[in-house]
């Protein structure tokens, strides 16, 4: 029977691991010694059988090693008596001190927390109240826990004298969860925000395997549009335009250990040995906001620093309606007031004159929390879920000159008071930090090499998240102490400028003392780190021998992404440079134009050989092999049957100093490369490639060998369609019969 028993069990255990539908979020394995093991379902790595016992000294049979992510459990089979897929019932062990008070039966006359005083009335029979007694005073909208250390009974009256209490002195060994997500209710309201109808809801809670569940999330909303003055001063004015959209679902597990004797005025009372909380937020937030700073005059420093003893300044009391959450753990009432404040933190520095705006919208998904324990040194110690976080920028606009650097927060605080006294409290942080900066240098008695002119922007946007613990008064948070801010997310959205390139010049060939048109185009990089032209003004310095003439002698503005300058070289082998620099003069990035000789085919008697300015002096042809104009096909080869096939290294220089666009040239498409160092051109097609005399991909794919072998049987070619070119290594048989561009 032990056996049989035995193989049961093992079958059990095989299951939680193998089925995802049995094993809900844990299963739980009860020993013969009264312990219980958890195991959360998606931790777990495997199930196993062992010969070994736990230390690894004997042999016992069948012994069940669970390996988790985080530890290894074995688990001899003898001991195990059940495995169940229900959360055991937790122990609810109340102290005997605890007097539980009928609120249809109690008035509140008087009520002084600070002086610790209490005048309750009763109207049915007198409650056992005595010194060392416990109660909950329920004074409107705030609950107070008081040790009781005199009583003077008036009639129907007890005068009380007593120190303000916590949830420890009334439990032991007992645990409880309130989670408000497990029976969520569904669409967003916008009527939640400002009208609350949750609140009366609330008060029908059930309570189940030790967890009390409340239906609705904690606040759903699709929020409305705010104008917030952050800063207005003489002639600054800086404010934002911003709408939070938030949905929030909150879960407090409460903890308490065994007892111990403590004593307060010199009466003895029984309290938790310790006391933990662990609280968490999940939430998701559909949200934007744009800042605006408009300065008209010079100013030194836009500080909005600490004005009192808070790290922030509180632009909203209540953000969220407080919200009252009232249950019973047995005979003892326990109340949470849920809130929520906006609180904003700026510190700006700025100089000159500015009209500036920036912006984000964002959708966010998140879970934080914190757990505290009474016995741990280390006080608060805080858990979150890596948030997703999806930010679309809106166009930064900017006119004036000076200086901007800052950061700046507008959040939300939600708070979870126990008795209107203390609780947990959540600080969600979405940011945005820009810099701008500009700078210039004229030296009046030497020469213009030297000068400069600039300006740079750069935008982050990211999110920010504390815990803390906080304290009230009046329903006011009067004391908060707060982890350091910790960034989960920092995101670089937009730097201006980051790179300049070379784009065409009228005529392609430098000629002395003949005018030549000059584009080269600067480049911002934006929210996805990609290079994009750039949309604002930037200024790009044209430098070269001969005579330059642009927007501003010889500075260009750029405009819709290109800067264009009018060159007259002094001789053939002038060589104009635009060149970007940053605020301390140095260059950020420059490109050249250079037009040495012929660059492109000079007549129609082909094939010639282009100097594409290549650092190792390569020259490609511009045709393909056995073809006799550069948008022919040609002869298709198999690997190394053309002896002046190029290398892998002279395939990649060719890519990384050329950019090439997918275009049609007579009728035939293919990439057109043009160099970066001096605007030659060459045009490959797209001839796709020949096997057992049939043609593949002809018009949408370009296969061009090179004379690189890999391996015994691969090789390294040049590879194109209609999105990009890229160098490839061709695994499959080197009888594919492909294209070749000579190169010398």
């Amino acid at each position: 029977m032990k056996a049989y028993t035995i193989k049961l069990l093992l079958a059990a255990l095989c299951l939680c691991g193998a089925t995802e539908s049995l094993a809900q979020s844990a299963f739980y394995v009860y020993r013969t010694d009264g312990a219980i093991n958890q195991f959360v379902y998606s931790d777990i790595l495997s199930i196993e059988y062992g010969m070994e016992d736990i230390d690894g000294t004997g042999i016992e049979e069948y012994v069940q090693v669970i390996n988790t992510i985080d530890s290894v459990c074995s688990i001899p089979v003898a001991k195990i008596d059940s495995v169940s897929f229900v959360t055991p019932t937790p122990a609810l062990s109340i102290s005997s001190a605890y007097v539980p008070l009928d609120p249809e039966e109690t008035e509140v006359v008087d009520c002084d927390p600070e002086e610790g005083k209490y005048t309750l009335s009763f109207t049915g029979d007198l409650p056992p109240i005595d010194e060392g007694s416990v109660i909950i005073v329920d004074a409107d909208s705030v609950s107070y826990i008081v040790l009781v250390t005199d009583v003077n009974i008036v009639g129907n009256r007890y005068e009380i004298e007593g120190e303000q209490g916590d949830l420890s002195y009334i439990f032991y060994d007992t645990e409880f969860t309130l989670s408000t997500e497990e029976l969520r209710n569904g669409a967003a309201d916008v009527d939640h925000l400002y009208k609350p109808t949750l609140a009366p809801r609330r008060k029908a809670v059930e309570i189940d395997d030790g967890v009390v569940r409340a239906t609705g999330p904690l606040w759903s909303n699709n929020g409305e549009e705010q104008t917030t003055d952050i800063y207005k001063k003489g002639s600054t004015h800086a404010y934002s335009k911003h709408k939070f959209a938030l949905n929030l679902d909150y879960e407090v597990t409460l903890l308490f250990g065994d007892k111990q004797e403590v004593e307060n005025r010199g009466i003895s009372f029984l309290k938790a040995t310790n006391f933990n909380v662990d609280a968490n937020i999940k939430g998701n937030m559909d949200a934007y906001y744009d800042f605006y700073l408009d300065v008209e005059k010079e100013e030194t420093v836009i500080d909005l620093a600490p004005k009192e003893n808070d790290k922030y300044v509180l632009l909203k009391h209540k953000l969220f309606p407080t919200i009252p959450i009232k249950f019973s753990i047995g005979p003892v009432p326990v109340t949470i007031d849920l809130g929520s404040d906006l609180y904003a933190d700026v510190n700006l520095k700025g100089q000159g004159e500015f009209h500036f705006s920036a912006g984000i919208a964002a959708d966010a998904s998140t879970m934080m929390g914190a757990r505290y324990n009474s016995a741990d040194e280390d006080g608060i110690q805080m858990y979150y879920e890596q948030p997703t976080f999806n930010i679309t920028p809106h166009d930064p606009t900017i006119s004036g000159k000076g200086k901007l650097n800052g950061k700046l927060h507008l959040f939300p605080r939600v708070h979870a008071w126990l008795y209107g006294w203390a609780g947990p409290s959540f600080d969600i942080k979405p940011f945005l930090r820009a810099e701008l900066s500009g700078g210039f240098k004229k030296d009046l008695l030497q020469s213009a090499s030297s000068d400069f002119c600039a300006w740079a922007l750069k935008n982050y946007c990211g999110l920010d998240l504390a815990v803390g613990i906080s304290r009230s008064r009046m329903n006011y948070e009067v004391w908060n102490k707060s982890t350091e801010d910790l960034t989960v997310l920092e995101h670089q959205i937009y730097e201006s400028p980051v790179n300049i390139k070379f784009r065409s010049a009228s005529p392609a060939k430098v000629v002395k003392d003949q005018t030549t048109e000059v584009s080269f185009e600067v480049y911002d990089k934006g929210f996805d780190g990609e290079e994009v032209l750039t949309i604002l003004p930037q200024l790009v310095k044209f430098e070269g021998d001969g005579d330059i003439q642009s927007t501003a002698g010889a500075y260009g503005v750029v405009s819709s992404g290109v800067a264009k300058a009018s060159w007259t070289p002094s001789s053939s082998k002038d060589v104009l440079y635009a060149r970007l620099y940053d605020i301390d003069g140095n260059v950020i990035a420059e490109d050249k134009y250079e037009g040495k000789g012929d660059i492109t085919c000079p007549d129609e008697n082909h094939p010639h050989w282009i100097d594409l300015g290549l650092p190792s002096g390569t020259q490609w042809r511009c045709c393909n092999e056995g073809a006799s104009t550069p948008e022919a096909f040609g002869g298709y080869y198999t690997f190394g049957q053309v002896a002046s096939a190029p290398t892998i290294e002279q395939i990649k220089e060719f890519l990384n100093n050329t950019t090439s666009v997918w275009t049609t040239q007579n009728g035939v498409r293919g990439r057109k490369f043009t160099s970066k160092i001096n605007g030659g051109t060459v045009f490959l097609p797209a001839a796709g490639y020949c096997w057992n005399g049939e043609f593949t991909h002809v018009g949408n794919y370009g296969f061009y060998w090179s004379s690189t072998p890999r391996g015994e049987y691969g090789a390294y070619e040049l590879r194109f369609d209609s999105y990009d070119a890229r160098w490839y290594i061709w695994y499959g048989t080197r009888y594919y019969e492909r294209s070749v561009r000579p190169v010398r």
